[in-house]
């Protein structure tokens, strides 16, 4: 995602885009979103770009969910918000520096461990394991490429694809190839409801998770209930908890099949 916005950053100009990983041991260090690390050992994985930078009256906003300077259907402003959660999870946070004309550099501090260590040590989560090919339709592009690849990962079968009208003519071409459609409500085309009943003509007992990402889309939940998906998921979420959304869709396949359309 950093290297994304990188290179966003420096579309239609000449530019670097450079990526440095190195060891640093930090007194107590501040971070984004009144983050402030203990004094330990840390990698640093630094993103610099040559870019047009970032308002400095945008910097304290840059990680807020929903937060975005780009134009209407380039971008949700989920990208940072997920990396700064990913990177918090793991007990790390993430400094940035910009400078309108010049560039801007994120550095992201990660812990480093004293030793290895188990997942019952930890008491850290098990992955679920995953099952069943997957149809995944995101606008968001660091996003898709997050749940695509977590989701690959655990054991699913992932296609993904960014426009509705793409993800419908793979569902055409084999409908019987895929056993969830996991789709984001807003999208520019064919909306996630659109995408929905466009599938569901086909075939109406397929199982569709519905994504929000706005928390404008009150009406959501209603319209979830109202036409047949099985599960409204807000964003920002993980990879993990989006999986297990889609496992406890998957033990319905059969008896929604028994007993036909909702």
């Amino acid at each position: 995602n950093l290297c994304t916005n990188a290179s966003h950053a420096m579309q239609g100009q000449a530019g670097r885009l450079t990526v440095r990983l190195k060891a640093e041991q930090l007194p107590p260090t501040p971070c984004a979103m009144n983050i402030l690390l203990p004094e330990g050992d840390y990698l640093c994985l630094e993103v610099t770009d040559t870019g047009r930078g970032i308002a400095p009256e945008h910097l304290d906003k840059i990680f807020l969910p929903f937060f975005t300077t780009k134009s209407a259907g380039e971008g949700t402003g989920l990208g940072l918000s997920v990396s700064h959660g990913i990177v918090s999870a793991m007990g790390g946070g993430i400094q940035v520096a910009s400078q309108p004309d010049v560039g801007t550099t994120f550095r992201v501090y990660l812990p480093v461990l004293a030793e290895v260590t188990t997942l019952a040590e930890t008491g850290v989560e098990e992955a679920p394991h995953g099952l069943g090919h997957i149809l995944l339709v995101d606008d968001e592009e660091a996003l898709l490429r997050v749940f695509h690849s977590s989701l690959v990962g655990m054991g699913f079968q992932v296609s993904s694809y960014r426009q509705s009208e793409g993800a419908l003519q793979a569902f055409q071409r084999d409908p019987g190839g895929f056993q969830v459609l996991v789709t984001d409500f807003a999208m520019p085309g064919l909306s996630g409801v659109q995408l929905a009943e466009a599938i569901w003509a086909v075939n109406p007992a397929f199982p569709v998770i519905l994504l929000t990402g706005s928390p404008d889309h009150g009406q959501t939940p209603a319209i979830a209930g109202e036409t047949g998906f099985l599960a409204c998921v807000a964003k920002p979420i993980g990879p993990k908890d989006l999986a297990k959304a889609i496992l406890k869709v998957l033990p319905l396949l059969d008896r929604r099949n028994q007993i036909g359309p909702p």
